[in-house]
């Protein structure tokens, strides 16, 4: 096969439970696993070496081909019922957790080097408490859309960008917590009908950019 890249939701509503990735594939776009409910089982030619399979479970990407780090999560198969994420990992693209609903823990290695969590990365999942280390930056959009998460902590420990409706529709969501950030931004609708109980945590003395109706 000739096939080098996948394209945004090439396989997006379908049943497939098994996918075969041939020795050149050099891309797959972020977001090309959207709405990919079954997706179990991934096998990557042996001459391929530009994609990864974690653990039998973290599809992995570079993201820079001429380097040898797998530092992008590009896809978590939907029956994974535990995930460590790797300490290298920079980057979890849009969808990659999108679906998982057998995952019930979720961990990250030490000295986690993670900085971008994308659009819509945890959407739908079932996990219920999640901590992210100290180095996000970013929550990308809709990043945890109807999701069942009840309570999730960033040790992020300088500045935070929330964007736009990141938390919304979190109906079983109680806490969530900021407890070293320096500054933090919410986008607009970050928190638009979540959980009316829910409750943020923002450390003493940090500055906060806000624009919800619900209180921070």
């Amino acid at each position: 096969s000739n096939l080098l890249s996948v394209g945004f939701g090439a396989f997006s509503q379908t049943p497939i439970d098994m996918l075969s990735i041939p020795s050149k594939v050099e891309k797959l776009c972020n977001g090309w696993g959207c709405n990919m409910l079954h997706l179990n089982n991934v096998f990557i030619s042996q001459e391929n070496k530009n994609l990864s399979l974690f653990n039998n479970k973290i599809l992995m990407l570079k993201s820079n081909l001429n380097e040898k780090n797998f530092d992008v999560i590009s896809f978590v198969l939907r029956n994974a019922t535990k995930i460590e994420v790797p300490s290298n990992v920079t980057f979890i693209s849009a969808y990659s957790f999108s679906f998982c609903t057998k995952l019930n823990d979720i961990s990250f290695q030490e000295n986690s080097e993670l900085e971008v969590i994308d659009d819509k990365a945890f959407s739908f999942s079932d996990n219920e408490n999640i901590i992210f280390p100290n180095k996000v930056k970013e929550i990308g959009e809709y990043a945890f859309f109807y999701s069942k998460i009840k309570s999730i902590e960033f040790l992020s420990d300088d500045e935070l960008l929330c964007k736009k409706s990141c938390f919304k529709y979190c109906n079983n969501i109680l806490i969530v917590s900021f407890p070293f950030v320096k500054k933090i931004t919410f986008n607009n609708n970050a928190f638009k009908e979540t959980n009316d109980n829910v409750r943020v945590f923002v450390c003493v003395g940090a500055e906060v950019d806000c624009n919800q109706k619900k209180s921070v």
